[in-house]
């Protein structure tokens, strides 16, 4: 297995602890940190993840993506600190 693939399933995991219906700013966050690590790629990871929630929107998922500045200070960090609580 490649490492890429192996940090991409550790993300996945991660995805696996956070409800998608979470609170507003934790879904942001989750957003951000995504974006900061796999950049566009990591869309359809964050849009499967939000698909989940009763709440979901595609329209505001998608603008959501679009507003995040990938360079905005969040990190995968946050992400596993988010799925550690």
């Amino acid at each position: 297995m490649s490492t890429v693939f192996d940090h991409h399933q550790r993300i996945l995991e991660a995805l696996s602890y956070i409800p998608p219906d979470c609170e507003r700013d934790v879904w942001f966050r989750v957003a951000a940190a995504l974006k900061n690590e796999e950049g566009e790629a990591a869309f359809e990871t964050f849009d499967m993840w939000s698909k989940a929630s009763p709440n979901y929107s595609a329209a505001d998922t998608r603008d959501t993506w679009r507003s995040i500045r990938p360079d905005a200070g969040i990190t995968i960090a946050t992400l596993f600190a988010i799925a550690k609580r």
